[in-house]
């Protein structure tokens, strides 16, 4: 579980200049990732 999370991390750190971390494009992103990431779970 804990593996999966910073699999999934360095994705959602990529934030553009200007933009809020906390933007509902970022939001998604960040949401996206993280299922994926507990689809690769064994």
């Amino acid at each position: 579980m804990a593996r999966s999370s910073i699999i999934a991390d360095p994705r959602n750190l990529h934030v553009r200049p200007g933009e809020p971390a906390d933007s509902p494009a970022l939001r998604q992103i960040f949401l996206r990732a993280r299922s994926l990431s507990w689809t690769w779970l064994p």
